[in-house]
């Protein structure tokens, strides 16, 4: 009888295969620097967001509390690739009210467009708000937004004709909202989104072709779908559903081709998978990136089409800041940092050799005290990674593969410390976990759960870590 896995459909085998093929598998770790602290307060920060200006000055905004429903607008900058950074400065100088939602972008002309919500716990009249900064004083609040209703969550553009895209949310519609502004001139409030369906918080990026690329979550009889949707030629596509159902968390980035790559969670009977999805022929392709929840996700790709996804998973002890880069078809991973109250707001941006990471953590209470932290990677000419890390290398082998239910299997790890190897099924439980120590290097595993029951056939992916470095096998049982 040929061997075969059951119980699995043919599309979701094809989709298992193409995990096979892209599954992370860690070689030496990039070597991220040292976080560098741009602000600590003695209360909580949240929404970080940066940008960096056509003389590589870096940009960063956020809120900060300073009491119950009040929140300030804070910025700083940074003239020395974020070694040093200036005072925080109140943008606003709000005297009571709830500012949030801070996005900030350079124009051509090195301005600074800032938008904000402003009295974002009103129950009539939250508004979105924008300010310029000219490089010596920022403007007064310009409104952006209708006078009265109530809006949130606003997303900035600046395309390459120097026009700047403005996005928010009605709350009260479950709508989008979108208008433009160049030359001091807003232009008419339109709905970019063609239906009448609910739609939520989205996620927008400009592709090189100067197109703007959004996701967005629509929900339909109590069920969330991630959408896509460009903008081409002063035309809105159709919605593409990419995923349902979708659960929490996600980012995108524009590939070198114009295609979308996106990262997102999604929960199926309460088992939290994270994906990694691309368009490609106009056609979505999924992958399982790690078979666990993780939060806080950021992308970027750079110009040979090198895939960076930054992302806080958790782990039974606290957080970790997960590093993982999708280069010439293979992934790589790495763990950047360990964390008990772990990582926030997780933005990429790269700029000549730089890929700089912006975030928040907590290194004390959770939500109080919060620290805004940039990290540092050296990269060559937005062309490939440099490879500088000294971590010690090791090796994960798994043998035979595929296997039948009836045999053993080998994890050879060839490490010069102690492995971390942990074996999840295809809905991202976890069967089987233990220790390779350097004296052993290789274990069998006798298909069984830590609790001595037989796994079934299927797909299963071995996970191995050693130091800050983490590697990934497929793995299939047939019967």
């Amino acid at each position: 009888m040929k061997s075969r896995i059951p119980n699995i459909s043919l599309t979701l085998y094809c989709l298992l295969l193409f995990a096979i093929l892209i599954a992370p598998k860690t070689t030496k770790a990039q070597e991220w620097s040292e976080p560098i602290t741009i602000f600590q307060g003695t209360s909580t920060s949240r929404d970080v967001d940066i940008t960096i200006d056509n003389n590589n000055h870096i940009h960063v905004v956020w809120e900060y509390k300073v009491g119950d429903n009040f929140w300030k607008i804070l910025y700083s900058k940074s003239t020395d690739q974020g070694e040093t950074w200036s005072e925080p400065y109140d943008i606003v100088k709000n005297p009571a009210l709830w500012m949030c939602n801070p996005k900030i972008v350079t124009g051509p002309d090195n301005k600074l467009y800032v938008t904000y919500d402003y009295n974002t716990n009103s129950q009539v009249a939250a508004l979105i708000h924008m300010q310029i900064f000219d490089g010596e004083t920022w403007s007064e609040p310009v409104l952006v937004s209708e006078n009265v209703g109530i809006f949130i969550h606003s997303n900035l553009i600046m395309d390459k004709s120097g026009i700047l895209h403005i996005f928010w949310h009605n709350f009260q519609e479950r709508r989008l909202r979108y208008r433009t502004y160049s030359n001091g001139s807003f232009s008419p409030i339109s709905n970019p989104y063609p239906n009448n369906n609910s739609v939520t918080i989205c996620c927008i990026q400009l592709s090189e072709q100067n197109n703007i690329h959004m996701t967005a979550y629509e929900t339909t009889q109590s069920t969330t779908y991630m959408t896509y949707l460009k903008k081409v030629d002063n035309d809105w596509t159709n919605p593409d559903s990419v995923c349902k159902p979708f659960w929490a968390s996600m980012s995108m980035a524009i590939g070198k081709s114009n295609e979308p790559h996106i990262v997102w969670v999604s929960r199926t009977n309460y088992i939290d998978t994270t994906y990694y999805t691309t368009q490609i022929n106009d056609q979505w392709q999924t992958s399982i990136l790690t078979p666990k929840y993780s939060t806080e996700h950021s992308m970027i790709i750079e110009k040979n089409g090198t895939v960076h996804i930054v992302q806080s998973e958790k782990t039974e002890t606290g957080h970790n800041q997960m590093h993982y880069v999708l280069k010439n078809g293979t992934w790589t991973s790495q763990i950047i940092e360990f964390e008990e109250k772990g990582f926030n707001d997780h933005k990429l941006i790269a700029k000549d050799t730089s890929l700089y990471l912006i975030f928040l953590h907590y290194p004390l209470l959770y939500y109080k005290e919060s620290r805004v932290s940039i990290r540092k990677l050296k990269i060559e000419n937005q062309n490939s990674i440099e490879q500088t890390a000294k971590l010690n290398d090791f090796h994960l082998r798994v043998f035979p593969n595929p296997s039948t239910i009836s045999q053993g299997i080998k994890i050879e790890t060839k490490s010069t410390s102690a492995v971390q190897v942990q074996i999840y099924n295809i809905s991202g439980f976890l069967v089987f976990k233990t220790t390779v120590h350097p004296s052993q290097n290789t274990i069998e595993w006798n298909k069984e759960t830590s609790n001595y029951k037989k796994v079934p056939p299927g797909i299963y992916l071995v996970k191995a870590v050693s130091d800050k470095q983490m590697k990934t096998e497929t793995i299939v049982i047939t019967e």
